[in-house]
């Protein structure tokens, strides 16, 4: 791919992910980018508790296949502040059809700093892919909490490079919010 499509790559998903902030955007993308590859997804989204909109955009890149390192940006309304974080992503099991990964990172800003950690588990039924996993984080300042969601979606392959993903979080924790976010994911 050449510089000049990045960029124009970027500058759309900008567009597209309109500025808005969260408290824990959704990191999930159902494939992780081969090593050496890019891929970057754009969501907005809506969180239930005071009917929020926010917007959230991650930059993965594959060190090897099967693992990622993931940077992830978020806005939205007020009380929720600018986001920023980043994870290491793990494929610990995949065939054709099921995939599992594990991550675990950090992050700072939205309902206050702290870590990152989850599951990820994905399967295809025909031609369309189901995705849930687990969600925490652990607020060590700000907001000391660990709010915790359960997530499910869909991941509809649009061409070769790019997916069109629905994903509804539910909070399982009193400290987590509920949302329900979409969006594409590139892939380069």
């Amino acid at each position: 791919m050449t510089k000049s499509r990045f960029f124009i790559a970027v500058l759309f998903l900008s567009i597209l992910c309109e500025p808005l902030s969260a408290g824990n955007p959704s990191p999930f993308m159902r494939y992780l980018p081969r090593r050496g590859d890019i891929a970057i997804a754009a969501r907005g989204g809506l969180l239930f508790a005071n009917d929020t909109f926010i917007g959230h955009t991650t930059l993965a890149y594959g060190l090897l296949n099967g693992v990622a390192l993931n940077g992830h940006i978020g806005f939205g309304q007020n009380p929720y502040e600018t986001y920023f974080g980043g994870d290491l992503r793990i494929t610990l099991f995949a065939n054709r059809s099921v995939g599992f990964d594990a991550y675990f990172g950090g992050h700072a800003g939205g309902v206050g700093s702290g870590l990152d950690f989850g599951g990820i588990l994905d399967f295809n039924l025909g031609r369309i892919g189901f995705i849930t996993g687990i969600d925490g984080d652990h607020i060590m300042r700000g907001a000391s909490a660990t709010p915790i969601n359960f997530f499910a979606g869909i991941d509809l392959g649009l061409s070769r490079s790019a997916r069109f993903g629905v994903v509804a979080g539910f909070a399982l924790t009193r400290s987590a919010t509920s949302e329900i976010t979409a969006g594409v994911n590139l892939y380069f």
